[in-house]
């Protein structure tokens, strides 16, 4: 959106025709009570904590591990990841099909991680 923003300056679109919305999954943040889970990401090897019931996108993005994301709401599947292995539920898959989710797919704005996950 920011690139989009910048395009339109320099292209001398006046401020006050551009107009934009921002959908964002609030930070979660670790609470110290040692309930925290590991996120490993296959490619490169990294491993982090994250907070148990974070959603995959937040610690994605926290993490700075690359993922799309446009609506965050689970209906556009910009943000579909597949999961190796691990302990997650879903809110939304209804841009997935059912080939997809049996190889792990998920939509990562619409996934809790409950336990260790590894990334594909």
């Amino acid at each position: 959106m920011t690139q989009a923003e910048q395009l339109c300056r320099q292209l001398g679109v006046p401020a006050a025709r551009f107009h934009k919305e921002q959908f964002h999954t609030p930070a979660e943040t670790d609470s110290g009570q040692g309930e925290g889970l590991t996120l490993r990401a296959a490619r490169p090897l990294r491993e982090f904590r994250v907070p148990v019931g974070s959603s995959l996108l937040a610690a994605m993005e926290t993490h700075a591990l690359p993922v799309n994301a446009a609506c965050r709401a689970g209906v556009c599947g910009s943000c579909k990841t597949r999961i190796l292995d691990g302990d997650y539920t879903t809110t939304s898959s209804m841009t997935l099909t059912p080939a997809e989710i049996a190889q792990g797919y998920v939509l990562a704005c619409s996934c809790q991680l409950q336990g260790d996950v590894t990334l594909a």
